[in-house]
């Protein structure tokens, strides 16, 4: 049997870790549908893109991400890459305090303001467990073997078996549209947030990225639809599911981007705690709590933005003390019902997926205080300004 007329097989590929921009195209230009580049230390990735000699790729991988347009590479001893329609997701993890250098570029403007931050659309800040509880077990093997068939089902879906494509274009993007309820589901989503887009509530940049929700949702919409092994019009059970998932993505985002916005709101909460557990015989003063070195109240003006939101909601008060001899100093002191609400809060708090992003960028909730003149005041009502 002549086999020298056959093509050599192509292995199947989706992952990829480390990658030069050049190699990528040349993936992409065999693996049609997309790849997904896994970055394990995604901010040493964005930063490697900050440097002057990879402007370029940077502007790149803004192409790759909406899966539309051409890239074209060209390198001497390496020819010429062309690849239609190029798409790209870029799965990596990162710690907040990292992150909050870019958050904070993408809110200032300028260069850091080109769009990279926003196409970070999955984006989840889990909460710690408050507490700590030992697990010692099998993992579900029945529900691994499950998802590992849902990856495997979508990784050979037969394209052309359920899209449609343009009549006008044989070479564009096979696609699929909603029905006729999923259609109604995603319009009523899709109004309610372009009206809140327009209201000019929100920072510009943290606009930016609800903007792009628009497609985001119909992306997640269409995944559930063939996870469940859906064909032809995306449900209307579907489109419901990936507003739930953009509610949940957007509170996550809100966190995110309040670190640029309102970087005292990280801080406040966690000094609150710590100066509950202040030792009763030693007066709070700033001096003392820098002397901590806790995370983000590092340096004096961070301190007083914490300190001075804590004294707007109500949770502290700052008394001026003049010794007898020597300058006077200010103390901080709690309210009384402070150590009794904050337990009874952190019971009953909402998760990090509950939390909604009016509470971030619209102004904190509850009544402002009128001072700490009656210290028996309640502060429930106020406790979403720092919580």
């Amino acid at each position: 049997m002549d086999l020298s007329d056959e093509a050599a097989p192509v292995p199947r590929r989706i992952v990829t870790t480390d990658s030069s921009i050049e190699k990528l195209g040349d993936m992409l230009s065999v693996h049609r549908a997309g790849m997904l580049l896994w970055v394990d230390e995604l901010l040493g990735w964005m930063r490697s893109l900050d440097r002057d000699d990879k402007a370029g790729v940077r502007q790149q991988f803004l192409t790759l991400w909406n899966g539309h347009g051409r890239l074209n590479i060209d390198r001497i001893g390496r020819g010429e890459t062309v690849v239609e329609s190029p798409c790209v997701s870029v799965f990596g993890c990162a710690t907040p305090g990292g992150l909050s250098d870019y958050v904070a570029a993408a809110v200032r403007g300028g260069r850091g303001d080109d769009g990279l931050m926003q196409r970070m659309q999955i984006v989840v800040w889990p909460d710690s467990p408050k507490e700590y509880q030992h697990v010692d077990r099998w993992p579900n093997s029945q529900a691994r073997r499950d998802l590992a068939a849902v990856f495997e089902s979508l990784a050979d879906l037969d394209v052309e078996a359920i899209a449609q494509r343009d009549v006008h274009d044989d070479d564009g993007i096979p696609w699929l549209r909603f029905d006729a309820e999923g259609q109604a589901e995603f319009d009523r989503w899709d109004t309610e947030l372009q009206m809140r887009l327009r209201n000019g509530d929100l920072p510009e940049a943290f606009e930016s990225h609800l903007s792009k929700y628009a497609s985001l949702v119909p992306s997640i919409a269409l995944i559930v639809h063939l996870a469940n092994g859906g064909g032809g019009a995306v449900s209307g059970e579907a489109a419901r599911c990936a507003v739930k998932w953009a509610e949940y993505l957007e509170s996550h985002a809100g966190r995110v981007y309040s670190i640029a916005t309102a970087p005292e709101r990280q801080a406040a909460m966690p000094l609150l705690r710590r100066l509950v557990e202040w030792p009763k015989d030693q007066p709070i003063v700033a001096r003392s709590v820098l002397k901590k070195g806790w995370a983000g109240l590092t340096d004096k003006a961070s301190l007083d933005r914490a300190l001075g939101l804590l004294i707007d909601f109500g949770w502290i008060r700052a008394i001026e003390v003049r010794p007898a001899t020597g300058r006077p100093t200010v103390q901080y002191k709690l309210h009384p019902e402070a150590n009794t609400f904050l337990q009874t809060y952190q019971r009953q708090a909402p998760k990090t997926g509950e939390t909604r992003v009016g509470q971030t960028f619209a102004g904190f909730a509850g009544a402002v205080p009128e001072g700490l003149g009656n210290e028996s005041a309640p502060i429930a009502a106020r406790v979403q300004g720092v919580l």
